[in-house]
């Protein structure tokens, strides 16, 4: 680990508890990925700020810091979009994009995540079905939109996890 430069007013083993903080917090942040409800990409960037700014804006470097929160901010914007953008690749409106994305957030804050997964993908299934009077299409949709809120978690996950990767590279 860097020592930091003579701008910075804290002492290097104050600075090293303070790595090993945000390292803990930024895997809080993959967790938090996963888990529903839980605000993993902003705790991400708040480890990465913060270390940032107790290490005197020393370490790591500015442009890294600039990275590391942009691709926090496409990881916490990935777990928005996932079931709208999936629900349209897969052939829904976006009147049944919307519809499903507000399902899913009313389900997930009263149901959990399981029930939220599946009432999206059902929501989809029955609007889209009323909409083409077609099963099969209707299916597709459903299934098209219900991976891609599985995705949108994974993408999210794998996003922090290069988070934390990027910053203790950048650091150490």
């Amino acid at each position: 680990m860097q020592t930091p430069n003579s701008l910075a007013i804290v002492p290097a083993p104050m600075v090293e508890v303070a790595f090993w903080i945000a390292v803990a917090l930024l895997a809080v942040g993959v967790v938090g990925s996963i888990v529903p409800l839980a605000p993993g990409p902003p705790v991400s960037v708040a480890a990465v700020v913060g270390y940032w700014a107790y290490s005197g804006f020393s370490e790591p470097g500015t442009f890294t810091v600039v990275a590391l929160v942009l691709v926090g901010v496409v990881a916490f914007a990935a777990d928005f979009l996932a079931s709208a953008v999936s629900a349209k690749a897969g052939g829904a409106s976006w009147g049944v994009s919307a519809i499903a994305s507000v399902v899913g957030i009313v389900l997930l804050l009263t149901t959990g995540p399981l029930v939220m997964i599946l009432g999206v993908g059902a929501v989809v299934f029955a609007l889209e079905l009323r909409r083409h009077q077609d099963v099969n299409r209707g299916l597709r949709t459903a299934v098209t939109t219900t991976i891609g809120i599985l995705g949108g978690a994974a993408v999210q996950a794998l996003l922090t996890f290069g988070m934390l990767v990027g910053f203790v590279l950048a650091v150490t």
